[in-house]
């Protein structure tokens, strides 16, 4: 009788998860064809690759407009396979993906929060997934077109994945993690951090525990080394053309070797400031990817995002708590060192911590 109450209440989440899910497919597919009312550079050279994709081509990285990973690109052909070519279909494919980080989301949450009360892993996985139907900051991105919608994706399903994993010391969870980790790095270059945010999961989980055995450091390899793996071809291409894969990182990067230390301090300075009020006071101007100058956070949010920071900093020695903190502060740095381009965007991968 328990197992069928039980049961019953599992399934009746689901549901309330799929109803979620719906909700935000409506907002993130409602009048797409219209909704954003133009498209600059970026997203019709996504059209392009998947146009040469569908002709044959099967490229691995996209040298053009500065060099770009190709897994949108794939995505976005095998769309027109449905659409037909043309910007709608690009648009539809950054939906999809957006729509997809709603139970990814919730997955996240459920395995990061597994050790608090009943009440909060029932009900705080569902309002995380609320918060990503609704949130600005997410439901913009999921409509424009842009490869980076990618990122707030797999970081939440490698966090989901590892964490089950680390919990119930399941290696084919870690298998799943580590083929989630190699795949995130054809997305787009914020992705580049995911192995440091896993590696941080790894070790702030086994540091709680104080104990790091044979078994935990060979979990720990297989997990990397299938992540490798799957990177491989793509880090092939990086050691034969290092500048090509590079490139758009120089072309943004606010280091440079050509101003002094007290010039990049002050640039990064600024930009950090930028990154920290567009949460909260001042968006991005660019009319492309935002309404100009709305925050990332309405005020609700922003006041419930500080409540979360400083609960997880009085939380600390949870190993949930740190990680969410190492997430956040980690996939908002490609924001924080580079210029040229939407703030918001580059700090997408912290939107589901």
């Amino acid at each position: 009788m328990v197992e069928t109450v039980t049961g019953s209440a599992s399934r009746f989440r689901w549901l309330i998860l799929l109803a979620i899910s719906l909700l935000g497919a409506f907002f993130r597919l409602y009048q797409i064809d219209m909704l954003p009312p133009g498209d600059g550079f970026d997203a019709a050279q996504y059209g392009l690759d998947a146009l040469q994709i569908l002709d044959g081509a099967r490229p691995i990285f996209l040298a053009a407009n500065f060099g770009r990973e190709a897994l949108f690109s794939y995505l976005v052909a095998l769309v027109y396979l449905f659409t037909g070519p043309g910007i709608l279909g690009i648009h539809v494919s950054s939906a999809l993906i957006g729509i997809a980080t709603i139970p990814a989301t919730y997955l996240a949450a459920r395995a990061l929060l597994s050790e608090e009360s009943e009440i909060v892993q029932v009900w705080a996985p569902q309002l995380a997934a609320v918060v990503t139907v609704v949130s600005y900051w997410h439901l913009n991105y999921s409509r424009a077109g842009l490869r980076v919608i990618w990122v707030p994706f797999f970081a939440a399903l490698i966090t989901a994945a590892l964490f089950y994993g680390l919990q119930r010391s399941s290696r084919p969870l870690l298998i799943v993690a580590g083929l989630l980790l190699g795949l995130s790095q054809y997305t787009y270059q914020a992705a580049r951090l995911l192995p440091l945010l896993t590696l941080a999961g790894f070790l702030l989980w086994h540091l709680q525990r104080r104990s790091i055995t044979r078994r935990n450091l060979v979990n720990m390899a297989l997990t990397f080394g299938v992540a490798l793996l799957v990177f491989l071809p793509l880090g092939a291409f990086a050691a034969q053309y290092p500048d090509v894969f590079n490139d758009r990182l120089r072309q943004t990067a606010l280091l440079s070797q050509d101003n002094d230390v007290r010039e990049q301090a002050l640039a990064v300075g600024g930009q950090a400031w930028r990154t920290l009020r567009m949460f909260f006071v001042e968006g991005d101007n660019e009319p492309l990817y935002t309404i100009p100058g709305r925050p990332s956070l309405n005020p609700f949010l922003a006041v419930t995002f500080l409540a979360g920071v400083v609960l997880s900093l009085w939380r600390w020695k949870r190993p949930s708590s740190l990680y969410l903190l190492a997430w956040f502060l980690l996939l908002i740095t490609p924001a924080m060192v580079a210029d040229q381009a939407a703030t918001a965007k580059r700090a997408l991968g912290a939107f589901p911590a």
